[in-house]
């Protein structure tokens, strides 16, 4: 496994446990019209542990580099991370005080973590990093 390929996971448990953390300590600041739906699929304080342990296992695929754990991993930020977005967009449409941008940024961690499950750990500049660094490149 590349060292970019452990950083994504690494990024990618950064953000799951973020999430987690605040859905666990702070699960009362998620009561605007945005979390109405993600409140009515299951508590806060639920989602947490979901976030949390899906940061656990992304950093335990980075630290063992366990292509398999990721293999995993992934899928499943992908579809917790795609709830959010459609209960972000259901809140949108239902004319709540609510902006299109958690919608956006939740549908765009999304699609990264299901082009990554479609192409696993293969950055598009890996092309011109070898360039840069002198490496050679097959065609």
């Amino acid at each position: 496994m590349t060292w970019r390929a452990r950083a994504y996971l690494v990024i990618t448990a950064v953000q799951h446990v973020g999430v987690g953390a605040a859905c666990l300590s702070r699960p009362q600041d998620f009561d605007g019209d945005a979390f109405q739906t993600i409140r009515g699929i299951m508590p806060m304080t639920w989602w947490g542990v979901v976030f949390l342990i899906g940061g656990l296992h992304l950093t335990f695929a980075a630290a063992r580099q366990s292509e398999l754990a990721a293999r995993v991993g992934m899928p499943l930020s992908a579809l917790t991370t795609s709830l959010w977005a459609a209960a972000f967009v259901l809140a949108y449409q239902e004319g709540g005080a609510v902006s299109p941008v958690g919608a956006i940024l939740a549908s765009s961690l999304t699609l990264k973590d299901l082009v990554i499950c479609a192409q696993p750990m293969r950055s598009p500049f890996e092309p011109l990093v070898k360039e840069y660094t002198g490496q050679t490149t097959r065609s």
